[in-house]
């Protein structure tokens, strides 16, 4: 899977650009051919083959729901690539036609520098666009409209680009675009992996070293890491290694709340300074003025620098980076890195990372990921529509209207690892199943080691989970039915420190000392609201 960034650290965020264009309505045929791009693997189901297994299918689906809708059949042609550039280039050149084309912000910024992408209509001539062409019934709701998440559309809109080059005509990604999934570049790591322990690291050694991405450039890692063959991703791990003090200088006046400025001075420091801050050095090329200005604040001996020398840095850390690692890679690492002998580390998106963790555990090897201290990309995938006098703009949208239904999305984002666009009850309720360690202290799961891929939680005939009943583990099945009878419950009861304390899921998510009673692991509240 390919992925590409804004670049962004934790815990926030900064911006970027955006476009215009024409549109068209569906030709009024009883056939459809839509052309669909994304990248490989990112879809639910084997989308060139929606004969197989159409019910685990996305695109069978749509098919399916536009022949019950609006008796219309609609074929999707549906291709894939592996770099994005490629497919940019592809798409210049007229290598490739597409009507609808998911790819990262970046790469959306320069389609729209290039004119060559539509916005996407809203409301009033959404409505006209279908009604005209093939009605609006069974479409009446704008579903990423609805569903997807508020604060991920604002930062969409926040990310902006020159119409056409036009520096007076400027677009956002929220005109031009529809966000799909989103997510983190990190590291995966084995701790266990063997090569280190002949090197004299213990795993603790590499879950401590694993905090910081100026790992990857020492002689202990030296061969046993891959690095992603993305040039936003790997220029900004190359950034974050040439300027890792300036970094580390302002997260520690984050953490402090105050800054201490070369020439003595200091102040207030908030999480808008420091992510202000933060941007001026992730952009610094765009933005010389504004970097050389804060060096001098952070570096009593900063010398005021340019493009050239800055590139020239970073140019130089990634050649070291790339002559230390065994290879660069889109897709591989994340499969090379479970079986326990390829490789130690991946540098690696967060979708991906999901799947190089379950597939470790099918290998008896335990793979962690992590966000070094100082920060790592937050990346936005997206749909546009490419301009042209052929496109296919009803049935493009509606196919955008039809995976944002939650319904539709949570499959989806299940099959992917990644983290979609779209809320709504049924992407909570994944997120709780996937990530809430109330979910397993309350239900039964069946764990299927003869098959894994059927491991899923026990459900009762009307399609509920099946709670817990303080019989201990089933001798038939194995299941696990724990110590505490939650039969027809709607709490869970974990230990809290030294006594136990029934709690509402509420109750527990708001006591943040719930301590793991298998593995005395705390858990920390997180607030996913601004999501949702």
């Amino acid at each position: 899977m390919n992925k590409r960034s804004i670049i962004l650290l934790i815990p926030l965020l900064v911006a970027m650009g955006s476009l215009t264009g024409c549109s068209g309505n569906a030709a009024k045929s009883e056939k459809i051919n839509l052309v669909i791009h994304n990248s490989e693997d990112y879809i639910e189901g084997n989308p060139k083959n929606v004969l197989e297994d159409p019910d685990n299918n996305l695109v069978a689906r749509f098919e399916k729901y536009c022949k019950e809708t609006d008796g219309v059949d609609v074929n999707v042609t549906y291709e894939t690539f592996s770099v994005m550039e490629d497919e940019l280039s592809n798409l210049q050149t007229g290598g490739h036609s597409a009507d609808l084309v998911c790819v990262s912000d970046y790469i959306i910024q320069k389609l729209m520098r290039l004119n060559m992408v539509t916005p996407f209509l809203q409301g009033e001539e959404r409505t006209k666009l279908y009604t005209e062409g093939h009605g609006a019934t069974g479409w009446e709701t704008d579903n990423y409209d609805r569903y997807a998440s508020p604060f991920l559309k604002d930062h969409l809109k926040a990310i902006e680009a020159p119409l056409g080059g036009d520096a007076t005509k400027m677009g956002n990604l929220g005109d031009y675009a529809r966000g799909y999934m989103w997510g983190t570049l990190g590291l995966t790591y084995n701790p266990g992996y063997k090569e280190y322990a002949n090197r004299g690291l213990s795993e603790d050694d590499v879950k401590v070293q694993m905090t910081d991405w100026n790992a990857l450039w020492a002689d202990q890692y030296h061969h046993t890491f891959q690095v992603k063959d993305s040039m936003r991703d790997t220029y900004a791990i190359g950034l974050m290694h040439v300027y890792d003090s300036y970094f580390k200088t302002l997260l520690s006046w984050y953490k402090e709340g105050t800054y201490h400025y070369a020439d003595g001075t200091s102040g207030a420091y908030d999480k808008t300074k420091y992510n202000l801050d933060v941007s001026t050095i992730f952009n610094n090329v765009n933005h010389i003025a504004d970097f050389n200005a804060l060096g001098h604040k952070l570096d009593a001996n900063f010398v005021d620098t340019n493009q050239d020398k800055i590139v020239d840095l970073v140019q130089g850390a990634l050649a070291t980076l790339k002559d230390s690692s065994f290879g660069l890679e889109v897709d591989s690492g994340k499969t090379d890195i479970t079986t326990g002998d390829k490789s130690g580390i991946d540098t690696a998106w967060s979708g991906d990372a999901i799947i190089s963790i379950s597939g470790g555990d099918k290998n008896n090897q335990t793979l962690y990921y992590s966000i070094p201290k100082t920060g790592g990309n937050i990346w936005f995938d997206a749909w546009v529509l490419i301009k042209s006098d052929s496109l296919e703009q009803e049935y493009a949208q509606k196919f955008i209207d039809f995976i944002s239904d939650p319904v539709q999305a949570k499959p989806n984002m299940a099959y992917n690892g990644y983290t979609s666009f779209i809320g709504g009850d049924d992407i909570i309720d994944l997120v709780r199943d996937l990530y809430d360690p109330r979910t397993a202290a309350m239900y039964v799961y069946h764990d299927d080691p003869k098959n894994p891929d059927n491991s899923d939680w026990v459900y009762d005939d009307e399609g509920n989970k099946v709670y817990k009943n303080g019989t201990g583990v089933n001798a038939e099945t194995g299941d696990d039915y724990g110590s505490f009878d939650m039969t027809g419950s709607t709490y869970a009861v974990p230990k809290i420190k030294d006594h136990d304390k029934i709690m509402t899921w509420e109750l527990y998510a708001a006591d943040n000392t719930f301590v793991d009673t298998d593995t005395e692991q705390a858990w920390t509240k997180v607030d996913l609201t601004h999501f949702f």
